[in-house]
């Protein structure tokens, strides 16, 4: 599913969806990552390392990926995980509110 839209978004998070259980489940055992949405597999130069998987996405997988430190990078469009223990490094310059390390790579990067 390409992302064009907020509705689109909406889709693919909602319940029953596997990227939605995947997350619930994540929650429940009160740990975080990070995920990075994107559409085909041009990340937009923010990664610097991580592992290439470059599989199909299951709720399981991502639940076992998320014990991980870095995020994790998702191929929307083809419903694959491009990368896992990803290291962002967005442009510096972008402004942000934010104070903490994840956080600030969070926000620049979804901007």
């Amino acid at each position: 599913m390409k992302l064009n839209s907020l509705r689109d978004l909406l889709k693919l998070t909602a319940p029953g969806m596997d990227l939605r259980r995947g997350l619930d489940q994540i929650l429940r055992k009160e740990s975080g990552t990070m995920i990075l949405l994107v559409n085909g597999i041009d990340t937009g130069g923010v990664i610097s390392s991580g592992l290439r998987l470059y599989v199909k996405m299951t709720r399981q997988l991502l639940v076992e990926l998320a014990k991980m430190d870095g995020a994790i990078v998702l191929d929307t469009s083809r419903e694959k995980i491009l990368y896992a223990n990803a290291h962002l490094v967005p442009d510096p310059v972008i402004p942000t509110e934010e104070t903490g390390t994840r956080h600030k790579n969070a926000e620049r990067a979804a901007k």
